[in-house]
């Protein structure tokens, strides 16, 4: 039967210039977070969870793509694993960007907390349960510009069960990147740091102290959503 086809969002496609030339690679993980709340299929380029700084271009370029390796040291281009660029959080995004479709959650709201600050919350019409994730976007780089401080609190309604996730990008020492002759290779001086499934109080992002219900709205107080940070509440 003749029908529309599907949209599918996407991170970033071949066509797309590099997101780390245009921002910093310190976006790449809030902004698959923001597209992973879409309630539709999501996709991706391969090189963008391995932090490539530039376009592959799909006619000219000759290098392999690295193989995994559990194993894999960061000095070796030739190789990725979980611990490369944003592949571990990306897993973690994804996996619950699969949850959501299946479990109904049909409905989203955006909300633009402040100029680098996005929160995205999917809703279930049937068991009006929610999930919302709060993501620090990096359009410039932290290395050269000043972010504020002062992150506001956020108000999220009824009762937060846990934090499904929070992740962040950190810089590893001492690597840094150059562009190998045989492997289409990534920023090796990135990694991110990850916790999934994990109490409020536990919270390296949420202050411990805060977590205050009023009524039927329990507000949250950050303390380290550092640009390139990622936090989802249920």
């Amino acid at each position: 039967v003749p029908s529309i086809a599907h949209a599918m969002f996407m991170d970033v496609t071949h066509d797309n210039e590099c997101p780390i030339q245009l921002r910093s690679a310190y976006d790449s993980l809030p902004s698959s977070a923001v597209v992973s709340m879409a309630c539709c299929a999501t996709g991706s380029t391969r090189g963008y969870d391995e932090l490539v700084p530039h376009q592959i271009s799909v006619v000219s370029e000759e290098r392999f793509y690295p193989k995994w390796n559990d194993d894999a040291d960061p000095s070796n281009a030739g190789v990725v694993n979980l611990q490369s660029g944003i592949i571990a959080g990306k897993q973690a995004v994804n996996k619950l960007h699969q949850e959501l479709a299946s479990s109904g959650f049909l409905q989203v709201y955006v909300d633009q907390v402040d100029e680098d600050i996005v929160a995205v919350t999917r809703h279930s019409p049937n068991t009006h349960q929610s999930v919302v994730t709060v993501s620090r976007t990096a359009f410039r780089d932290p290395k050269k510009f000043q972010y504020r401080s002062d992150v506001p609190p956020m108000c999220i309604p009824g009762k937060i069960e846990e934090v499904v996730l929070e992740a962040r990008i950190v810089e590893r020492k001492p690597f840094s990147y150059k562009k190998d002759p045989k492997t289409i290779n990534g920023m090796p001086e990135y990694t991110v740091e990850i916790s999934e499934h994990i109490q409020l109080k536990d919270s390296k992002i949420v202050k411990h102290t805060v977590g205050t219900s009023k009524g039927h709205v329990q507000e949250i107080e950050f303390k380290n959503l550092t640009p390139g940070s990622v936090i989802a509440f249920r």
